[in-house]
């Protein structure tokens, strides 16, 4: 990966933070984040199955996402 691609990553990547960390001090939930973002079921499945989203997100944080996709 060159430098400019890695910078903009490492930049999608801090926005992404900044994003949710508005969502969460204006009162969104965290559904409509999800949904804002566009996060497809596939997507989330991925995330549960390779990130270490236990550390950041609470069990009913999860499941409140899970029902989101059903």
């Amino acid at each position: 990966m060159k430098w400019k691609e890695t910078m903009a990553t490492q930049l999608d990547l801090a926005d992404a933070q900044l994003l949710g960390f508005s969502y969460a001090k204006d009162g969104y939930s965290i559904t409509m984040l999800v949904e804002d973002m566009g996060l497809t079921k596939s997507e989330w499945l991925t995330l549960k199955k390779k990130y270490p989203i236990v550390i950041y997100l609470s069990e009913s944080d999860i499941d409140e996402i899970d029902k989101n996709f059903e």
